[in-house]
This record gives structure tokens, C-alpha cells and sequence, in this order.
């Protein structure tokens, strides 16, 4: 299955996608079930055991119980597949406009277009093709939507005294601004070690490299960060990364 964040193949039980860190509501709800039917099913079984009077009913029971696991089982297999049919069919579609689409795609790295680029990509549907042609593109993606998101909790941070209801403290909102940091390094990352070159060379090289200027920037301008200082943001633990930008908040 897909990360519903970043669209990275995760298995049905991972608790969290091991790329952008978010949460998997499908593990969470898998493993309560699966946890909640085994301790019914082996509590059943033990008053089967010294209860024998009572066996055909307590077998009945068990039955119930184990058919329901069945189910919840197949239920999530299937939400599996759906999602791979999903990516197929995407995958497809998109080799069929595959000319109409990357000119289109190279323009808006070109001009160095984030919002743009997200946006096409959405809309059509190529954030869940991460094969062939396209694959280039499925990193700066996320890269894109990482920064993006990123920006988003800096705004939120800035007008936090301004607005009558916020979801997050301020801490949270800090945390989140570092798993983001941490997001667009893993795919800075993934992207120097892959075996596809176009994704580091040509007009995406570049434009994964002015996303990486451009989150120095964007955290140096709205956290008052040295050059050195947001040059180091790669390097820092989520852990000290946070207390750096908290402490540089706190200050202002």
C-alpha cells in the first residue's frame, strides 16, 4: 500500500511510513483489531477448555470471532489492492500523455514554480507514479509538497498570537516544521543515491538544488539564521534542530 502522505510503498503494517514519518491510520486500526479479536479469541478458548459443558456454544463463538477476524483481514487486503489498482491505472494513464505532460512538468521546474508544479501533479494524478519517466518527477513531488508544508507551519508559527483558535502549541508546531526539514533531506537524500541519474542531473538536478536554497532561505529569513547556521540544518538531529529553532523564536 501507499503512504497517504507521501505515496511510498509501506506495508499494511508498518505504524509509520519509514520515508516522511507519517503516521499509517490502516496499521493503527489493523493492529487494535487483530489485538482486541486474539485476546477474545484466546479468552473463549481457555473457558472452552474447563467448561465443557458448555462447549457447543463457546465454539460457537469462537467461530463468530474468528470469521470476523477473517474479515477485518480481508477488508485491508483489499484496501491494498485498490490502492495498487489505483497506481496502475495512474501509471497508465500517464504514459499515455507522457508527452503532453513533461514538457509541461519541465516548465514549471524551470521556472523554478512549486505551487504550480504541485498543482499539476495533483491534479492529474502523477504523485502516485513513481516508475519509468515519471519517476523523476514522484521525488521532486515530495520534495515540493515537504516544502510546501513546511511553510505552512512557519506562517501558522508567525500569526500563532493572531488567530483566536490554533490546533497546535507552538512546540508542535516547531516539531512539525522539523519532520518536514527531515522529509525534504530523505528525499535530497534518496535522490544523490538513487541509480537514476535524471533525478540529480538536467532541470530536476536543479531544481531539487534551489528547493534546498530555498528552505535555508526560507528558515533563515523567519528564524533570523545565520548562512552557517542554516547551512547546518542537514547535519542537526530532529532533536537539536528543534531546540535551535525554538530557542531562535523564543529570542525574537
Amino acid at each position: 500500500m501507499k503512504c497517504q502522505g507521501c505515496g511510498y510503498n509501506i506495508n499494511i503494517e508498518d505504524k509509520f511510513c519509514p520515508h516522511c514519518g507519517r503516521p499509517n491510520d490502516f496499521a493503527l486500526e489493523h493492529n487494535e483489531s487483530m489485538e482486541k479479536f486474539e485476546e477474545e479469541f484466546r479468552s473463549t478458548k481457555e473457558e472452552v477448555v474447563t467448561n465443557s459443558k458448555r462447549f457447543n456454544s463457546y465454539t460457537g463463538k469462537i467461530t463468530i470471532i474468528a470469521l470476523l477476524a477473517l474479515l477485518i483481514c480481508l477488508s485491508f487486503i483489499g484496501q491494498y489492492f485498490s490502492y495498487e489498482i489505483r497506481d496502475n491505472i495512474n501509471e497508465r494513464n500517464a504514459t499515455k500523455k507522457a508527452k503532453e505532460y513533461i514538457p509541461i512538468l519541465d516548465e514549471y521546474q524551470e521556472n523554478r514554480d512549486i505551487d504550480g508544479f504541485v498543482h499539476f501533479i495533483a491534479e492529474n494524478g502523477l504523485q502516485y507514479v513513481h516508475r519509468g519517466q515519471f519517476e523523476k518527477y514522484y521525488y521532486a513531488y515530495n520534495l515540493s509538497t515537504a516544502y510546501l508544508r513546511m511553510e505552512e507551519y512557519i506562517i501558522q508559527l508567525r500569526g500563532f498570537d493572531y488567530y483566536q483558535y490554533n490546533y497546535y502549541t507552538k512546540p508542535e508546531i516547531i516539531t512539525n516544521i522539523c519532520s518536514q526539514i527531515k522529509t525534504i533531506k530523505n528525499y535530497l537524500d534518496r535522490g544523490t543515491y538513487t541509480w537514476n541519474d535524471d533525478i540529480t542531473t538536467g532541470v530536476q538536478g536543479e531544481y531539487m538544488d534551489y528547493v534546498r536554497e530555498l528552505t535555508e532561505d526560507t528558515l533563515a529569513t523567519y528564524f533570523d539564521l545565520t548562512d552557517e547556521e542554516a547551512a547546518s540544518i542537514w547535519e542537526l538531529s530532529d532533536a537539536k534542530l528543534g531546540i535551535m529553532l525554538e530557542e531562535k523564536y523564543i529570542d525574537e
